[in-house]
């Protein structure tokens, strides 16, 4: 798997957590069970290192139990990426455009 792809898939992961919280901010634990019930070891082993490089990257925390996320926090970096999402890609487009007029 390429560097992108993983890029990819990790804030694709960090979408889902994202979309999945309570009201109060707390995660759904119910959909992370279900959501890790059917997965393959393989499945799993590939999830749960996606949740180690978000955890290291200080994006979340993350407790587990049961073999699922139960309490699982967006922490300030998260947060960062999710209110800075449309801006981050605007800018990026417009450095793509300046690479490829000035290229």
């Amino acid at each position: 798997v390429t560097a992108v792809k993983r890029i990819k898939k990790r804030l694709k992961l960090l979408q889902e957590i994202i979309e999945h919280r309570l009201p109060n901010g707390c995660c759904d634990s119910e959909h992370w069970k279900k959501r890790f019930e059917n997965l393959s070891f393989d499945e799993d082993a590939r999830i749960r290192s996606l949740f180690k490089e978000l955890r290291e990257q200080e994006m979340i925390s993350v407790q587990w139990a049961d073999n699922y996320p139960y309490f699982l926090v967006l922490l300030d970096k998260g947060y960062s990426y999710k209110d800075n999402k449309k801006a981050y890609t605007k800018e990026k487009r417009k450095l793509s455009r300046r690479e490829y007029t000035n290229g």
